[in-house]
């Protein structure tokens, strides 16, 4: 770099120095020195490897025309050049894209970059002669040829310096210029070493004198205005002379790109430079040595040159063993190149070596050396994901013919992977037997199954007339086929981790009824590519179970499916051209809500899964479906009430395992006898709220539960209700049989009773000795305030009294009515025990026996303060005679319990007695009967004697009028009232008169008599004074004055049959008295009742004088007319 560096600024020191007054000049060396500092740079970065030859680059191009006359030639003698007035560097160069190598004796092209400087004024009319055939161009020789050029007249230094009287340019004084001439045509002969030398001239004139038109006219004016030279092609591409050898390539099959490597090698000092196409190897002479190399494919030829000498030297071509993908045997042929000789050639189809024996004289051969391609087999493992990390895979190739190469590849690394191996197969040639491969895909490593992974097998066949029918695509793991050679093919089996299916109900359990998301997971695992679509399958859901309505299907993995899921059907599916999946790790979900209406659990397992896509893998493991119902049970809270209390029936609805959401809960509850939903039901529900319907009718004996439900989680929820009973007694039992319309629940009843106590009743009873009255009581412990009279009752009882507690000591007092009473005694009893403590008036009952169920009696018992006075009376005599004396003693008796004071005997004698005296010592007083006695103690007693004369039964007409009776009182209560009275009778004789009435008609009319017969009977036990006869008359009757003699109207006739006969008694003297009851005396046709008869008399008392003795009889007889 610093030479180049160097030589810019040398140019550029020249340049400046001419061109102080030039500005275009200037400015033309300033765009030169950029250019070529650029260029050079350019050329040094990308080239060095190739030239380091050129430090610049060129300002001007012109052409040069072959075939023309040289400079001696037209000059018409030698030229000297001996004023070489120009400094000249010609750099030989082979053509653009030209060989470095030219075959000797052949035309050549060439190109020369000419650098012209040192000229110190201008020069007209500049030519450049170069001789084609090895000649000097400024020799004279009349039959040899030369490449002419002129020159541009721009840029400068070129210029029209001759005012445009031609077209052959000219050049400035002091110009420092490169110009490029091609086009230069030379015949390829090369020195002792094979170089090409090319001799040349370059021709100008001093003046304008020139007639210089174009490279037909250019020539030197004098034999010394020239320069002149030999130069070797040395340039950008330098050039020997050689021979060569062409070695075509051939492939079986033709037409493949396979680059093939064929090596050449010289003696040693020998060069040698391959041609392929266009491309030499190496590039420039100076870098080649005896040995090189070409690179070719079916169809292109490889020229591998060797400098040409007239000695021989040997090539030898040699191709790279092309084993595995070829045969390493090869098919070698050659021939020599007409015109070029015969060179001795060799060749080895074993080792694949041509060798040839080069000269001057034998220049060339012809070879084409063909291939046999093996079968190529390309086996490819892409895995997208593992389903288990320490999962490998292995893919393998097996045959019957020789197989070259690695035939497994083994997956080991992070994912995504792929895994390849490449390995040929010996060809089918003539007479051997066809190959069959088979490749395999299979699982090294790991705990999965190839199951588990979508494998899938594509092979394809980079040659168009190799197998066909391979696999596209196919769903296989395992593949056999018949390679033909020239077959490329890629075999790739694709492992995807299959998108893993499985599914779950959530929520489960569930209550009846209730919708379970029946989820569907499509995992795709580890690094598994997306799946746009295809995913497919179906589920037959368990018997038992359908589809909810509504379905709610949520789809999360995208896609356009055809999901069917009718509501109550038994299936599910995922169809059309299915849900898609995103590239793993990921998950989407497709559910839709499922339920059942029968408890129980259902399976939904792998089975259960079908016409699922190949991508899918069935990972369902058994899923379960717990369909619970809740339980029902009821209890009292309050197993025992008091009657008319209340108990809180609960109904418990026990959720099932899980504890899932319930709804449309129904049951009724039908109560027990003499149970019923209290006045105040407070019901209450901890389930779920809002829901159901709970009917319990103050009074009524059913609660009826409508639509209850239960939260999720909810393990048990209760529905309460207050019951009653105004009835002791129980247990009233409330068991399973009285729930009936179950509906989403279970029947678990466990019987509960209610047993109805009734409060301790407490009945007092009154009983008042010696007296009746009305008591006050009053109590604790619900016994009120209360009265019992005995008057009505004797005991009386109370109305009766419920406790307001149990268990509590009990007071009942009483009040008693005046002082005149005391309570005696006051105790309690319930049938079995006698208790009670009495202090005062109040008694106690002790608390033990204030119990439930208690009926508890308690007699109160008063006394009244009394003396029971009893009176006994008697008398010495209880037959006298009338006029007899009798003698009555009383005797007064306190039978207690108490004293009492005015005691008093009343003993007023009746009229059958007349008092005589007493002993009673003035106390008794005859006139009133009244005996004073004053106080009397308890057990005492006081007597009296009365003596008294029996009256006739004149005096005491009534047997009464014999009966002393005798009351005794006191001022004390005597409870005894029987005891107070006593009386003594005296029965003195006394008769007893029977009379019966007789008529003598039974009819009669008027004016008739009637006869009347009245007969007496003294039936007693003594005789009878005074028998007064008193008869009535019929107001239709008329007395008969006469009827048994004038002025005798009654007849008597004695009929005692006794001794005597005469019944005592004999007709007295009759009272008359009309209707008005007057006494009258009667009188004849008294009324006008005609002679002898007085209607007035109506009634008649006939006294009978005498006494009338025991047992004696008589008639009495009147008459009477009838009116």
């Amino acid at each position: 770099m610093k030479t180049i560096i160097s030589s810019v600024n040398d140019l550029t020191h020249h340049a400046i120095k001419r061109a102080d007054d030039r500005v275009l000049a200037n400015q033309s060396i300033r765009n030169l020195v950029t250019r070529r500092l650029l260029l050079s740079i350019f050329v040094f970065c990308i080239c060095f490897s190739l030239t380091t030859h050129r430090a610049f680059a060129y300002d001007a191009t012109t052409h040069a025309e072959p075939d023309l006359s040289c400079a001696g030639d037209r000059y018409g003698s030698a030229l000297n050049c001996t004023a070489g007035e120009f400094t000249v560097d010609p750099v030989f160069s082979a053509s653009e894209d030209t060989v470095p190598f030219c075959v000797a004796g052949e035309s050549f092209e060439f190109l020369i970059d000419l650098r012209l400087y040192g000229t110190n004024t201008d020069r007209y009319d500049v030519g450049f002669f170069v001789g084609q055939d090895g000649n000097n161009p400024w020799e004279v020789t009349g039959t040899n040829n030369c490449s002419v050029a002129i020159f541009p007249e721009t840029p400068y230094p070129w210029g029209d310096l001759d005012a445009n009287r031609n077209d052959c340019g000219d050049y400035y004084g002091y110009g420092d210029s490169v110009t490029r001439i091609d086009k230069i045509k030379v015949n390829c002969t090369g020195d002792a070493s094979g170089y090409l030398q090319v001799p040349y001239v370059v021709t100008y004139w001093q003046n304008t004198t020139s007639t210089c038109t174009d490279e037909w006219t250019v020539s030197s004016p004098s034999k010394s205005k020239c320069n002149s030279g030999i130069s070797t092609v040395s340039g950008d591409v330098k050039v020997m002379s050689g021979a060569y050898v062409d070695v075509t390539k051939v492939t079986t099959p033709s037409g493949d790109s396979e680059i093939f490597e064929l090596g050449a090698t010289g003696p040693t000092g020998s060069t040698v430079i391959s041609r392929v196409g266009t491309v030499y190897t190496p590039a420039d002479i100076d870098l080649a040595t005896n040995s090189t190399a070409a690179y070719v494919a079916d169809g292109q030829t490889a020229r591998f040159f060797i400098n040409a000498l007239a000695t021989d030297q040997t090539l030898t071509i040699t191709e790279t063993d092309p084993a595995p993908s070829w045969e390493s045997e090869v098919s070698i042929s050659c021939s020599d190149v007409a015109g070029l000789g015969s060179p001795t050639v060799t060749t080895n189809d074993t080792t694949r070596t041509i060798t040839a024996t080069l000269n001057t004289t034998d220049l060339a051969q012809a070879c084409t050396l063909t291939n046999t391609k093996r079968p190529k087999i390309t086996l490819r493992k892409v895995l997208n994901g593992r389903t288990v990390s320490a999962d490998q895979f292995t893919v393998s190739a097996t045959s019957n013919a020789t197989l070259y190469g690695t035939t497994s590849a083994s997956t080991s690394g992070t994912l995504p992977e792929t895994v390849e191996t490449t390995f040929y197969s010996a060809p089918y040639l003539s007479g051997t037997t066809a190959p069959t491969i088979t490749i395999t895909d299979a699982l090294s490593a790991g705990t999965s199954q190839l199951s588990d992974y979508e494998s899938r097998l594509t092979c394809t066949n980079a040659y168009a007339g190799g197998t066909t029918g391979l696999p596209s695509d196919a769903l296989q793991t395992s593949y056999s086929f018949d390679p033909v050679p020239g077959d490329d093919i890629t075999c790739t089996f694709t492992n995807s981790p299959k998108v893993q299916l499985s599914k779950i109900f959530d929520p489960t359990p569930v209550g009846i009824g209730q919708p379970s998301a029946l989820t569907f997971t499509l995992t795709n695992p580890g690094s598994a590519t997306a799946r746009s679509a295809g995913l497919t399958f179906s589920d037959t859901l368990p018997a038992g179970v359908v589809i909810a309505d509504p379905a709610n299907v949520v789809n999360n993995c995208g896609g356009t499916p055809t999901i069917t899921a009718t509501p109550g059907s038994s299936s599910f599916t995922v169809g059309g051209t299915g849900v898609a999946a995103a590239a793993g790790t990921s998950s989407c979900t497709i559910s839709v809500d499922v339920l059942s209406e029968t408890a129980g659990a259902y399976i939904n397992g792998s089975t259960n899964i079908s016409a699922y896509a190949s991508a899918i893998r069935n990972d369902v493991t058994d899923q379960t479906l717990t369909v619970v119902q809740p339980s029902l049970d009821k209890e009292f809270s309050t197993t025992t009430i008091v009657e008319r209390e209340t108990s809180t029936l609960t109904f418990t609805l026990t959720n099932g395992t899980g504890d899932p959401a319930q709804a449309g809960i129904n049951f009724t509850d039908t109560l027990p006898t003499n149970v019923f939903v209290a006045v105040s039901p407070n019901i209450a529900t901890s389930c779920s709220p809002g829901t159901g319907i709970i009917t319990a009718a103050a009074g009524g004996s059913t609660i009826a539960v409508s639509g209850a439900s239960m939260n999720d989680g909810q393990g048990s929820c209760t529905i309460s209700v207050d019951v009653t009973s105004a009835v002791p007694g129980g247990p009233y039992n409330n068991t399973s049989a009285n729930i009936s319309g179950e509906y989403h629940i279970v029947n678990a009843v466990t019987t509960s009773g209610l047993t109805v106590l009734a409060m301790p009743e407490i009945t007092v009873l009154k009983q008042s000795n010696n007296n009746t009255g009305s008591f006050s009581f009053s109590g604790t412990n619900g016994v009120g305030s209360f009265s019992l009279d005995t008057n009505a009752a004797n005991p009386q009882t109370s109305a009766t009294f419920e406790a307001t507690t149990v268990t509590t000591a009990t007071d009942i007092s009483e009040t008693l009515p005046s002082a005149d009473w005391l309570l005696v005694s006051a105790d309690c009893t319930d049938g079995s025990n006698t208790f009670g403590t009495l202090t005062g008036t109040t008694l106690t009952i002790p608390a033990a026996y204030v119990a439930y169920n208690a009926e508890i009696f308690c007699t109160f018992i008063n006394r009244y303060l009394a003396a029971d006075l009893a009176i006994a009376k008697a008398v010495n005599n209880v037959i006298p005679r009338a006029g007899q004396n009798v003698i009555f003693t009383l005797t007064v008796t306190n039978n207690g319990p108490d004293s009492t004071d005015g005691v008093s005997v009343s003993d007023l004698l009746p009229t059958g007695f007349s008092y005589v005296s007493d002993d009673g010592g003035g106390n008794y007083v005859s006139t009133t009967g009244v005996w004073t006695i004053g106080t009397l103690a308890n057990g005492a007693s006081a007597t009296l004697n009365i003596t008294a004369t029996v009256n006739d039964r004149d005096v005491a007409t009534v047997d009464s009028d014999y009966t002393n009776n005798a009351d005794v009182s006191g001022n004390r209560y005597d409870y005894d009232s029987s005891n107070n009275s006593d009386s003594a009778y005296v029965n003195p004789p006394s008769p007893l008169l029977s009379i019966t009435k007789s008529a003598d008609k039974s009819s009669v009319d008027p004016g008739e008599v009637i006869s009347y017969s009245v007969r007496v009977t003294n039936t007693g036990t003594g005789a009878a004074t005074t028998v007064v006869v008193d008869d009535d008359m019929s107001p239709y009757t008329a007395w008969s004055l006469d009827a048994f003699g004038s002025g005798v109207p009654f007849a008597l006739t004695q009929l005692a049959t006794g001794t005597p006969a005469d019944s005592g008694v004999a007709l007295g003297t009759a009272t008359y008295y009309d209707e008005t009851d007057t006494a009258i005396t009667p009188v004849s046709d008294g009324d006008g009742a005609g002679s002898g008869y007085d209607g007035r008399v109506k009634r008649f008392e006939l006294t009978l004088p005498g006494t009338m003795v025991l047992d004696g009889q008589f008639r009495l007889e009147y008459k009477v007319k009838v009116k």
